[in-house]
C-alpha cells in the first residue's frame, strides 16, 4: 500500500484554546489527513480503517514518548479524507520537536502499511504545552472549575528548590482588611486541604513576614470551626514514628500556639484536645525565656489533665497580683524507724538522708539543692503510727547542721518531746 497524506490542524483547535478559563479542553488535538493509494483517494467501507499513531522526538528511530502508541479502529475515510482525535497526554508535548509515525490498514489490505516519512507536528498542537506552561498567566480571573473525579483537581510538582505554589495578598489601603491568601472550603466529610510530605521535611509551613513598625500581633495560622467538632486535627501515621504531630516555634515575643474559645459550653468542650495513643507526650512545650504554655479560662478550667503529669522545673501559682508562688512540693518522704533509729525512707530522689539524733531527740533530713530554713519553706509532718498518742511536730532550720530540715515529734497528751516515731512529710518552697 503506497499512501500519501497531508497534515493540518483545523481552526476549531485554536478556538478551543481561546476559551481556557471558561471550558478546559484537556490535551487531545485533532488530526485531519488525506489517504491516497496508488494515486487514488481511499474511500473505506465498514468496518473502515484502523490507524496506529506513534509519537517520537526524532524523524526516524528513537523511542516513543507520552501515551504512545494510540490505536484508533473503525476510522471512516471518504474521498481520502479522515479526521481523528489523538491524545498523547500533557507530558508528551513539551515544546520540543515531535514527529507522528502512522500505520494504517483498511479493508482488503493483507497487512498494515507504515506511512513514510514521519509527519512533523507543526505549532498548533504545541499550543497545548503553551497552555499548560503559561496557565498562571493565561487564566481569566476569577477562575472557577468543577469536576467529578477521584483524582486531584489541581496537582503541582516542583522539581527545583522553590515552592510548588505561592499565594499572596497585596497590601491594601489603611486600615487593612483581614483577607486570607488561601481559603479552602469543603462541603463533604473530606478535608478541604490535605498536605503530605514523603521526604524529610514538613507537610506544611506557615509563617508571617516581618511587618512595619510597630509590628501587629498577627497569627501565622488561624483555624476556625463553626461546628461542634475540632478546629484542627493533627496525627502521626504510622503510630510508632518518633515524631511530633505539632511543632510550634516562636522566635519573637508572641505565643507559638494561641487557642481561643468564645463558646460557652460544658467543661467537656475544651479549646485544645491533645491525645497520644503511643508512648510519647500528648503535649510538649519548651521555652527558653517566656511561658511554654499559657492557658486562660474565664469560666471553666484553663487546663485539665487525665493521667500522670510530669513537671521538670517549678510550677508556680499567682496568689496575689503580680506575685508568683511555687505551688508544687519540692520534697516529700515517708520515714520508718525502730527502737534505736531510722530503718529506711521512701520519697523524692532529692531526699538524700534521714537520720535520728538521739542526743537532740530529733530527725535531720537533707534535701539536695535546698538550704532549708524555717522562714523560707513550709513543711507538713504527719506521724505514721497505728496506736500512738496525739502528736505535734516542729520544724526548724539553723546552722547545726546547716540547711537541713529538722523534725521533732512530741505527744500532746503526755507532753513528752523527742519521740522516735515513723512519720511522713511534704515540703513546699513559697
Amino acid at each position: 500500500m503506497i499512501a500519501q497524506r497531508s497534515l493540518w490542524v483545523v481552526l476549531s483547535l485554536v478556538l478551543m484554546y481561546g476559551q481556557v478559563a471558561a471550558d478546559p479542553i484537556g490535551t487531545a488535538f485533532t488530526y485531519q489527513g488525506r489517504l491516497v493509494k496508488n494515486g487514488t483517494p481511499v474511500s473505506s467501507l465498514p468496518p473502515h480503517c484502523n490507524f496506529t499513531f506513534g509519537l517520537f522526538p526524532v524523524p526516524a528511530g528513537g523511542s516513543q514518548v507520552g501515551n504512545s502508541p494510540q490505536v484508533l479502529t473503525g476510522v471512516a475515510v471518504t474521498d481520502g479524507l479522515f479526521t481523528v482525535n489523538i491524545d498523547f497526554g500533557a507530558a508528551a508535548i513539551d515544546g520540543t520537536a515531535r514527529w507522528l509515525d502512522i500505520t494504517v490498514q483498511c479493508p482488503g489490505d493483507a497487512m498494515p502499511a507504515i506511512l513514510v516519512p514521519r509527519q512533523e507536528l507543526k505549532p498548533a498542537p504545541h499550543a497545548i504545552f503553551g497552555l499548560l506552561a503559561g496557565l498562571a498567566q493565561s487564566l481569566l480571573l476569577p477562575f472557577e472549575a468543577t469536576a467529578a473525579t477521584s483524582d486531584p483537581m489541581l496537582e503541582l510538582t516542583q522539581t527545583g528548590d522553590g515552592p510548588a505554589a505561592l499565594f499572596k495578598v497585596q497590601p491594601q489601603p489603611e486600615p487593612p482588611l483581614p483577607e486570607p491568601a488561601v481559603e479552602a472550603i469543603s462541603e463533604t466529610s473530606a478535608p478541604a486541604i490535605e498536605a503530605a510530605n514523603t521526604g524529610g521535611g514538613p507537610a506544611a509551613r506557615v509563617w508571617v513576614q516581618p511587618q512595619p513598625e510597630p509590628p501587629l500581633p498577627v497569627a501565622a495560622l488561624e483555624v476556625l470551626n463553626d461546628t461542634d467538632g475540632p478546629a484542627a486535627t493533627f496525627g502521626i501515621d504510622p503510630e510508632f514514628t518518633p515524631a511530633s504531630a505539632i511543632v510550634a516555634t516562636n522566635s519573637g515575643l508572641g505565643s507559638a500556639i494561641e487557642a481561643v474559645s468564645n463558646q460557652v459550653g460544658p467543661p467537656e468542650s475544651p479549646t485544645i484536645v491533645a491525645t497520644n495513643n503511643g508512648s510519647g507526650s500528648a503535649v510538649k512545650a519548651t521555652s527558653s525565656s517566656g511561658n511554654a504554655v499559657h492557658a486562660v479560662s474565664t469560666m471553666g478550667m484553663a487546663g485539665r489533665f487525665e493521667g500522670p503529669v510530669h513537671v521538670t522545673g517549678e510550677l508556680t501559682k499567682a496568689y496575689t497580683f503580680a506575685t508568683s508562688n511555687r505551688a508544687t512540693p519540692i520534697a516529700y518522704a515517708t520515714v520508718q524507724v525502730d527502737a534505736v533509729g531510722v530503718t529506711g525512707f521512701v520519697g523524692t530522689p532529692n531526699v538524700s538522708s534521714v537520720v535520728w539524733e538521739s542526743a537532740n531527740q530529733r530527725f535531720v533530713v537533707t534535701i539536695v539543692g535546698e538550704s532549708y530554713s524555717s522562714t523560707g519553706y513550709i513543711t507538713n509532718v504527719t506521724p505514721v503510727v497505728s496506736a500512738a498518742p496525739d502528736a505535734l511536730f516542729a520544724t526548724t532550720g539553723g546552722s547545726t547542721p546547716a540547711g537541713t530540715l529538722r523534725v521533732r515529734i512530741m505527744s500532746s497528751s503526755t507532753g513528752t518531746t523527742g519521740l522516735l516515731r515513723p512519720f511522713s512529710f511534704i515540703t513546699y518552697k513559697p
